[in-house]
């Protein structure tokens, strides 16, 4: 008997045991939608797994059902889409790779279908329960498939090697597969988010991203350059005689934030628009610089944004090797590290700057790889990947004032690649700093950095 004949034989005792465990299924889609954009076009892949899409968000979705006969799953009222050589899809859940006949060639077939950046979520049974789940199904108690492939975490670091796309997230869930009132919840929200106890977790998911596959050039780009401004009429004129065209064409928006002194009036003095370079202004909300830098970008036309500090202590020039690396390396996020070279003296005062060190070990740890200096105010990225972070911003438990946090952080939540690129600071020439403020604002950041870490890990 054929593979496709043992489902069409079995497929009524198939469609019974998934019913019977809708809860899991639920518990499963509730897990993905936490990284699942809403709005995206989507494709599922199941071996009789598809009721969970009826759980899912999405905004269309194909289903592709190992027999049309598990179809009758899911609600047909959903966006259900046909699916078509030449449409790509935003993101992928596999839930089939554990009974697929080759996973290497389903896996290099679906990074075809996807988007650039696309993602794709591979469901699967810890491998610790393979031998009680083999006995559950010689009761009778778990439907039996034909076959079923061994799906380890080196199991699928080697397929990404092998199909171009690379790990994000790895997850294990769901201790108790049974809905009882307040003990199930207690069971998969709590006890299953404890580290040892996680181990023994049923299923496991693996979030992926295709490696990106656009090729940019930085020539045909638009950047624009947002610069927040609060009492810095000296530096204004600097800034304008630094600039020069960067990519096809450049924007520079500075962003007054209510200043007291003649901030604004130096900026009406030096606007310009021509082909290549375009100097505009806005009110900035008077909030925070955060909330100016974002106001800036949300206003901004170029599809790379640059941030750059009115203070110049970060020349102008050191952007284009950035923004180069940013397109040629296919980053998502491009930060400036002010540790590297040294600084000149009095560049920055003591307290911040064993304060940035204590947070470079801080966010070393929460995103996984190092970082040496979370504060520099010189940050590059994608427009469409603001687009994506800005949905996280203010929601760290308190509101990050300066923005660099809820840039980091919010690239980590996205899958975001980033890296750090060095960069010469020298000390402010005019006007003051406005770091000030050192003990609240690192309480602050503090507060960011645990409320963080428990929202990123559990």
């Amino acid at each position: 008997m054929n593979y496709f004949d043992y489902y069409k034989k079995n497929f009524s005792r198939r469609i019974k045991f998934t019913k019977k465990y809708s809860y899991v299924y639920r518990i499963i889609a509730d897990e993905i939608n936490k990284y699942m954009s809403s709005n995206s076009r989507i494709s599922i892949y199941c071996a009789g797994h598809s009721i969970i899409t009826n759980y899912l968000k999405f905004k269309s979705a194909y289903v592709g059902e190992i027999i049309d006969e598990f179809l009758c799953l899911f609600k047909l009222n959903k966006n259900i889409f046909k699916l078509k050589e030449n449409k790509k899809v935003d993101e992928v859940v596999v839930c089939d790779l554990e009974y697929a006949s080759n996973p290497v060639q389903k896996m290099i077939d679906l990074n075809r279908l996807l988007n650039s950046d696309g993602k794709v979520y591979i469901v699967s049974n810890n491998i610790f329960w393979n031998p009680f789940f083999k006995l559950l199904e010689i009761l009778n108690l778990k439907f039996r498939h034909p076959r079923k492939n061994l799906i380890s975490s080196n199991f699928i670091e080697n397929l990404c090697f092998l199909t171009d796309f690379r790990i994000v997230k790895k997850k294990r869930f769901l201790l108790f597969p049974f809905k009882i009132f307040f003990f199930s919840s207690l069971m998969n929200n709590f006890f299953a988010k404890i580290p040892f106890i996680n181990y023994f977790c049923l299923i496991q998911l693996f979030v992926l991203r295709s490696n990106n596959k656009e090729k940019l050039c930085l020539e045909n780009l638009k950047t624009s350059i947002i610069v927040p401004c609060k009492n810095e009429e000296k530096n204004i004129n600097a800034i304008v005689k630094s600039i020069k065209r960067i990519g096809s064409s450049t924007e520079i928006l500075f962003g007054d934030d209510n200043s007291s002194d003649n901030t604004l009036s130096e900026i009406k003095k030096n606007l310009v628009k021509t082909n290549d370079l375009t100097i505009k202004y806005y009110k900035g909300p008077g909030i925070s610089k955060a909330e100016n830098v974002y106001k800036g970008f949300n206003l901004a036309s170029g599809d790379i944004l640059i941030i750059h500090d009115a203070d110049n202590c970060v020349s102008f020039s050191e952007l284009d090797l950035m923004v180069r690396t940013l397109i040629e390396k296919k980053l998502e996020l491009v930060i400036g590290t002010r540790f590297i070279y040294p600084m000149e003296e009095k560049a920055m005062r003591s307290f911040n700057y064993f304060g940035n060190i204590i947070f470079s070990y801080i966010f070393s740890f929460l995103l996984q790889q190092k970082i040496t200096d979370t504060l520099c105010g010189t940050k590059i990225l994608h427009k469409k990947d603001w687009l994506k972070i800005k949905k996280q911003c203010g929601s760290w438990g308190i509101k990050d004032k300066w923005g660099d946090f809820d840039l980091l952080l919010g690239a980590k939540a996205n899958f975001l690649k980033l890296a750090e690129i060095p960069v010469n600071y020298k000390k402010r020439t005019e006007e003051e700093s406005k770091m000030t403020n050192v003990f609240s604002n690192g309480l602050r950041m503090l507060v960011i950095s645990v409320i963080s870490f428990f929202k990123l890990r559990f």
